[in-house]
């Protein structure tokens, strides 16, 4: 007689102030989907009440793990019941529940970063850290480090300087020009083009700003709009579930897993006059943050209100290639990212990067590898 396998009880929080939680829930929820044996409760940290749902919720029914994207707070004796909980981005284990978890790639970030202000040819650099907690200035000085280390190579110094520092505004007016600014993330850098624009700096003419995480309430409300490096977080929920369920089958020895970057999503703070165009920029932001769904020309243009015909002739023009290209690079390089985890198999990467076969995806994984996915 087959044994009826057992039913998971999995808590997964966010925080809705922040599209990168949001990000990581929705990668989490797809992955979740696929697993027929487990009940999910999704809960809001900002909800009033949060602590109370999840004791009454636990007390009814014991969670079996949790999935968070920050050190959630619970009380002592829940957290010491929770055995398996998956944290994504915390630097260490908090109140002794956070054995296992995954972790951005802050060397990726920094080199994302770097690559896209040297293209823009600033005769300076400078990295703009923050440092309000211990993960801030964990993440923060990873980030510094190898983005120093990335434009070492090229011969490049980088000043330092932190925006909860007295002496930040001051220093931010002492840097050369043109200069090409790092921001540890999108508040750090929405606090930094506020200063120049307080100090009368042209941006990008003058200081070219970047910053990390592509939250949109964030990078499109800035003056001028914020250009950002964008984290895989759907990535990150992915990889949290699988992580979660090794904990679960009895696995101990489970590696932190690092989840890369999608792409960099230009803006106008970084927008020399070939990449100035807004309509292409929102182009590649559909094809970024949407590349596993079914996309067209004809769709991506309705959105943006515009004819399939004038956004590839704009597309080509300032890219160099066609819409298509491009969302199919980012398809393979997501796929990619996803196979050197060795969390999912070959068959649901190629679902989830919007493959229509497997036989397609094979095909045009070798073409621009030269390999198998079950190769790589």
């Amino acid at each position: 007689m087959k044994r009826k396998p057992t039913r998971r009880n999995i808590l997964l929080t966010f925080d809705s102030n922040y599209s990168s939680s949001r990000r990581v829930a929705s990668g989490a929820l797809r992955r979740i989907a696929e697993i027929p044996d487990w009940d999910v409760t999704m809960l809001n940290f900002r909800n009033r009440g949060f602590q109370r749902s999840v004791r009454l919720l636990s007390e009814r029914q014991p969670f079996d793990g949790v999935i968070s994207d920050s050190d959630i707070p619970l009380s002592d004796g829940l957290s010491k019941s929770l055995r398996n909980a998956i944290s994504v981005n915390a630097v260490a284990p908090s109140q002794g529940w956070t054995h296992f978890g995954c972790m951005v790639d802050n060397a990726a970030i920094a080199e994302a970063a770097a690559s896209s202000l040297m293209r823009l040819k600033p005769r300076h650099f400078a990295y703009v850290g923050a440092r309000a907690h211990e993960m801030e200035d964990s993440h923060s000085r990873a980030r510094e480090r190898r983005f120093r280390q990335f434009l070492a190579k090229k011969g490049l110094a980088v000043s330092s300087l932190f925006v909860d520092d007295d002496r930040f505004s001051p220093d931010l007016a002492a840097l050369l020009r043109p200069v090409g600014i790092f921001a540890y993330n999108d508040i750090t850098a929405a606090k930094v083009l506020s200063e120049l624009h307080t100090l009368g700096v042209q941006v990008p003419e003058q200081a070219a700003v970047i910053g990390v995480d592509n939250d949109p309430d964030i990078c499109e409300n800035t003056r001028p709009p914020l250009s950002s490096v964008d984290p895989d977080f759907e990535t990150a929920g992915r990889m949290a579930v699988e992580v979660l369920s090794a904990a679960l089958s009895g696995r101990r020895r489970i590696p932190i897993l690092k989840f890369g970057v999608s792409g960099v999503v230009e803006r106008r703070s970084t927008q020399s006059g070939k990449t100035g165009s807004r309509m292409v920029s929102e182009a590649r932001e559909i094809l970024r943050r949407r590349y596993g769904e079914r996309l067209s020309l004809e769709l991506i243009a309705g959105e943006l209100n515009i004819s399939p015909r004038l956004l590839s002739l704009r597309f080509r023009e300032i890219t160099g290639g066609t819409v298509h290209a491009e969302l199919e690079e980012i398809r393979l390089a997501a796929a990619r990212r996803m196979l050197k985890s060795r969390t999912l198999p070959v068959k649901a990467v190629a679902s989830d990067c919007g493959f229509p076969s497997l036989e397609n995806f094979y095909r045009r994984y070798r073409r621009r590898y030269g390999t198998t996915p079950r190769s790589s």
